[in-house]
């Protein structure tokens, strides 16, 4: 099956717009559960926060995650080493797997780690 380019072009732009609304929907959720826990620590305490003073205090958590969200102002900065391009996918992944499947595994006393 072949593609014509209007075709890929339609797809990328449908992927971007996509990609887009992710990084709305997580900005959004993460300002979201930070405005619910100051608001929980406010009742606990007896004020009130009005609707104004939530959208105040999500306002700059949402444009820290827009400014900072982005891979690659992640690996600019020491937080990862690179990101991996889809053409790259495959043979990173190998490598992973085979580094996991020759390596052994040391008994831990530890649970488990989330990120």
């Amino acid at each position: 099956m072949t593609r014509t380019k209007s075709a890929l072009t339609a797809n990328s732009g449908e992927r971007e717009a996509n990609a887009a609304e992710w990084r709305r929907l997580v900005d959004e959720q993460a300002a979201s559960v930070l405005a619910t826990i100051r608001c929980d620590a406010l009742e606990a305490e007896g004020r009130e926060w009005l609707k104004a003073d939530e959208e105040a205090f999500k306002a700059p958590i949402r444009a820290k995650y827009q400014a900072e969200g982005s891979p690659c102002f992640a690996t600019a900065r020491p937080w990862d080493d690179d990101f991996v391009t889809p053409q790259q996918t495959r043979r990173v992944l190998s490598l992973a797997f085979s580094a996991t499947l020759n390596a052994g595994v040391e008994p831990t006393r530890f649970g488990v780690f989330r990120m």
